[in-house]
C-alpha cells in the first residue's frame, strides 16, 4: 500500500520536460534521424528510472545548432521501486563451507547489497535468497544528466565526433544543455563536460541576449518569440509559401526543401536573377546546380526562367547587395558547370560505351557495360509478357543498350546525382530511343503506360534485385541502404497494370542472366553470388507479397486495416513455391473484396467470421485429410458436405472473374449450415472411422472458408 500511495504522490507531481542540447552545425540531412533516435533513447532511460511511463507522450524538435526533446509527465523524484530481487538457490548460494559461492557474491555486488542484507523465500517449491528492492526517490536533476548521457550514446549516426577527451561522443559536439521541469529550469550537475546553462539563445542574428523557457510545456511558442521556429515542418511551409508568392511556377523539389528548411531557424526567401545565356542548359542540370551550390529553387515549370529563390537564415537590411553577391556565385557555378557540359557535347554516344566498360559494376559481375548487355537482353525476354510491338522493342533495347553511357560523362562525375537523368539530353540516338534513357527514373511515370519503358525499368530493376540480393541478401528490419524497397515498388507498381505479366517467370529470366554473368565474371567462382535459383526467387516472391501489402492502401486508394492485408497474404507467403506464378492485381483486388465485403456486407460478414471461428477451434487441431461421402450417416452432415461442395464450385468460377466480394458473400452462406452441422451433429463419436470423417468435412470445410484470406488473423 505505501507503494501504491508514493506512486501516486509521485504522478500528481508529474509535469513536462524540456530538454536542449546546443551543439556545432549538424549536417542538415542527418537531423530528423538523429533527433528521432535521441529522443526515443531519452524517453525509454528516464522510464526505466521510474520518471515517466514507458509510453509517455513526448515530441522533439531541431535545428541546425540544437535538438529539443519534450516529454509530458515527468516526476520531480523517481519512484520506490517495492518487492524483492530473487537471486540464485539457496543449494547454490552458499558451499559446504556454508561460505558464499560465487553466484552468490556476483548477486550480492549487482544488487549493491552485503550478506547481512539477504532474505529467504520459497519460489516453485524451492528456497531461494533475496533482497530488497533499492533504488528510487532520486531527484530528476540527478538523474536526467547520467540518462542525457546515456541516450546520446546509444544515438546512432554516421560519421561521429569526439570531445571531451574523447569521453562524449555526437553528431557534433554538444556545447550547452538546458533542462526546464515545469516552469523551473533544472541545475544539472556536470554533463557532457560542461555546467547545465540556466537559459538558451535565440536567433543568432534576428534576436540579442539570452532567452528563458517560461514553462516547459510552452517550448516552441516561447522560441517563436525569440525568432527561431523550432517545428522543421513549420520552416519548410514558411518556404514553400514565400517562394510560390515570389514566383507561383517554382520548382520545389521535396528532399531539397527538407535540407533546406533544416539549414535555418527563421527562413526568409529572395528571388535572384541569372544570365539568360545558361537557360541552353537542360533544366535537370540547371537544377541540379542551384540545388547543390546555394540550396536554391529554379523557377519555370512549364518552360524556365532565368531566375531562382534561395533561402537564407537572416534579413540583412541592404537586401540588393545580397541579391547582387547571390547572383555573382551562381553565374559562376553555372558557368563552370556549362564548360563541363560543353565539354561532354562533343563525346560519341560509342566512345561512352567504352567508358563505361572501364567501370566496374559489382565486383564479380563485369562492368557497367556488362550490365547494360544483360538488360539489353532482359528487355527482349520480357517482350513477349508484356506485348511490346516490335518498333517498341527496338526502342527498349536500344535505350538499354546505352542506359548506363552517362557514367562516362564528366558532368556526372561533378553531380553523381545527375545519372541516369542527362543520358537522354547528350545522347545522338534517335528521339524515342532518348526520351526512354531521360525517363527512366522517373517515379512518376510508372503509373503511366508505356510498355517499352515498362520494359526497360524491369529489366533494370529485376536484374538489379535479383544481383543484390543473390551476393547481399535482402534488407533487414528499416535498413535499406541499396533502396530494394524502392525498387519492388516501381516493380509492383508497373507489373499492376501489366497484369498478363508474371513476376516468377520475369525472376527466373534476371536469375538466368545474372547467373550466367556470376560465373563468366567470377562471382561465383569466389563465393559470393548464390547458387539456389528456386530459394532466392521465392525469398524474392515473398518480399514482393509483403511489399505489395505494405503499399496496399496506396495502390488502392482506400486505408486498408493491416489485419485484413495480413489476412490476405500471409497464407500468400506461405504457399509461395518455386513454380507459385506471381500476378499483382489479383492480390490487390483481393485485398479489396475484403474490404469492401467487410465495409458493405455486414451480416455476411459477421455470418462468414462466426463460421470461420467455430470450424478454426477444431480443424486447428485435426490435420484433415479426403471425406468419404459413404460415411455420411446424418443428414445435415451430408447438407453441409454438399453445400461445400457447391460453394467451392461456384466460388471458383467467380474467382476466375476476379469477383472477390460475391466470393465472400457465397462463403458466408456456409455459415448456417456449419451452425446446423454443430447444432445436430455429434463429431467426436465413439465409431474412429466416423469421428475422423466428420472431422475431415470440419477441415475441408474450414480450408474452403479460408480460401481466399486467413480469418485468424481478422479475429485473433
Amino acid at each position: 500500500m505505501a507503494g501504491k500511495k508514493a506512486s501516486t504522490k509521485t504522478a500528481k507531481q508529474a509535469t513536462a520536460l524540456l530538454v536542449e542540447l546546443r551543439t556545432e552545425e549538424m549536417p542538415p540531412l542527418l537531423l530528423d534521424g538523429v533527433a528521432a533516435n535521441l529522443a526515443a533513447n531519452l524517453v525509454q532511460d528516464l522510464a526505466s528510472n521510474r520518471l515517466c511511463a514507458a509510453d509517455a507522450a513526448y515530441q522533439y524538435w531541431f535545428t541546425p545548432r540544437r535538438i529539443a526533446v519534450q516529454v509530458e509527465a515527468v516526476a520531480q523524484r523517481s519512484a520506490d521501486q517495492g518487492g524483492t530481487r530473487r537471486g540464485p538457490a539457496v543449494k547454490r548460494a552458499y558451499g559446504p563451507d556454508k561460505k558464499p559461492t560465487q553466484a552468490l557474491e556476483g548477486f550480492l555486488r549487482s544488487a549493491g547489497a552485503a550478506t547481512k542484507d539477504l532474505l529467504r523465500e520459497t519460489h516453485k517449491g524451492e528456497e531461494y535468497v533475496a533482497v530488497k528492492r533499492g533504488g528510487g526517490g532520486r531527484p530528476l536533476q540527478d538523474v536526467l544528466g547520467p540518462a542525457l548521457q546515456r541516450a546520446v550514446a546509444k544515438t546512432a549516426a554516421p560519421r561521429l565526433m569526439s570531445w571531451n577527451g574523447g569521453q562524449d561522443r555526437f553528431l557534433r559536439p554538444i556545447r550547452g544543455v538546458y533542462a526546464v521541469h515545469g516552469a523551473k529550469a533544472l541545475k544539472l550537475p556536470q554533463v557532457f563536460g560542461r555546467k547545465s546553462l540556466d537559459h538558451t539563445l535565440g536567433h543568432r542574428f534576428l534576436h540579442q541576449g539570452k532567452t528563458r523557457i517560461k514553462n516547459a510545456a510552452s517550448y516552441a511558442q516561447d522560441m517563436q518569440r525569440s525568432q527561431v521556429i523550432v517545428d522543421a515542418k513549420e520552416r519548410a511551409a514558411s518556404i514553400r509559401k514565400q517562394a510560390a508568392k515570389l514566383a507561383r511556377d517554382v520548382i520545389i523539389d521535396a528532399e531539397l526543401l527538407r535540407e533546406a528548411a533544416n539549414m535555418c531557424e527563421q527562413p526568409t526567401c529572395y528571388m535572384v536573377e541569372f544570365d539568360k545565356a545558361f537557360l541552353e542548359l537542360p533544366v535537370k542540370v540547371i537544377e541540379t546546380c542551384m540545388g547543390k551550390h546555394l540550396r536554391s529553387f529554379a523557377v519555370g515549370k512549364k518552360k524556365l526562367r532565368n531566375k531562382f529563390i534561395f533561402v537564407a537564415d537572416n534579413k540583412p537590411r541592404d537586401d540588393a547587395k545580397l541579391r547582387k553577391g547571390l547572383a555573382r556565385v551562381m553565374h559562376a557555378r553555372l558557368e563552370d558547370t556549362k564548360f563541363i557540359y560543353d565539354l561532354d557535347r562533343k563525346v560519341r554516344s560509342e566512345e561512352l560505351l567504352e567508358r563505361i566498360s572501364a567501370i566496374k559494376y559489382i565486383h564479380g559481375m563485369g562492368s557497367m557495360f556488362d550490365r547494360s548487355k544483360r538488360i539489353e537482353r532482359l528487355v527482349s525476354d520480357y517482350a513477349q509478357p508484356l506485348n511490346l510491338q516490335q518498333n517498341e522493342i527496338e526502342y527498349a533495347k536500344g535505350a538499354s543498350e546505352y542506359i548506363k553511357a552517362d557514367l562516362g560523362l564528366k558532368l556526372v562525375d561533378e553531380y553523381p546525382e545527375l545519372e541516369g537523368h542527362i543520358g537522354g539530353a547528350l545522347l545522338d540516338r534517335p528521339a524515342a530511343v532518348k526520351a526512354l534513357i531521360g525517363g527512366h527514373l522517373d517515379r512518376s511515370l510508372d503509373d503511366q503506360p508505356n510498355p517499352p519503358r515498362d520494359a526497360l525499368v524491369l529489366a533494370l530493376e529485376l536484374e538489379r534485385l535479383v544481383t543484390i540480393v543473390a551476393i547481399d541478401g535482402l534488407p533487414k528490419g528499416s535498413r535499406d541502404p541499396r533502396g530494394l524497397r524502392r525498387a519492388m515498388g516501381r516493380i509492383i507498381r508497373i507489373l499492376k497494370r501489366q497484369n498478363s505479366a508474371d513476376l516468377n517467370q520475369l525472376l527466373q529470366h534476371a536469375w538466368e542472366e545474372c547467373h550466367q554473368a556470376a560465373g563468366k565474371y567470377g562471382a561465383l567462382k569466389d563465393n559470393l553470388f548464390v547458387s539456389d535459383a528456386d530459394g532466392l526467387r521465392c525469398s524474392i516472391k515473398r518480399f514482393a507479397i509483403e511489399r505489395i501489402g505494405n503499399m496496399a492502401s496506396e495502390l488502392i486508394g482506400s486505408p486498408i486495416p493491416r489485419s485484413m492485408r495480413n489476412a490476405v497474404f500471409e497464407p500468400m507467403l506461405e504457399d509461395c513455391g518455386p513454380s507459385t506464378e506471381l500476378h499483382v492485381l489479383p492480390i490487390l483486388e483481393r485485398i479489396e473484396g475484403l474490404y469492401n465485403f467487410n465495409l458493405n456486407h455486414v451480416q455476411q460478414f459477421n455470418h462468414w467470421m462466426y463460421a470461420a471461428k467455430r470450424l478454426g477451434n477444431i480443424s486447428e487441431r485435426h490435420q484433415g485429410g479426403p471425406v468419404r461421402p459413404e460415411l455420411l450417416k446424418d443428414p445435415t452432415e451430408k447438407n453441409l458436405y454438399d453445400a461445400r461442395n457447391k460453394c467451392d464450385a461456384e466460388t471458383k468460377k467467380l474467382e476466375k472473374n476476379h469477383q472477390y466480394v460475391e466470393c465472400y458473400i457465397r462463403l458466408a452462406t456456409l455459415g448456417l449450415e456449419v451452425e446446423r452441422f454443430f447444432d445436430n451433429v455429434m463429431v467426436n463419436v465413439d465409431d474412429a472411422a466416423v469421428r475422423t470423417n466428420r472431422l475431415n468435412l470440419v477441415c475441408s470445410v474450414s480450408h474452403l472458408i479460408n480460401k481466399f484470406s486467413d480469418t485468424r488473423k481478422l479475429y485473433s
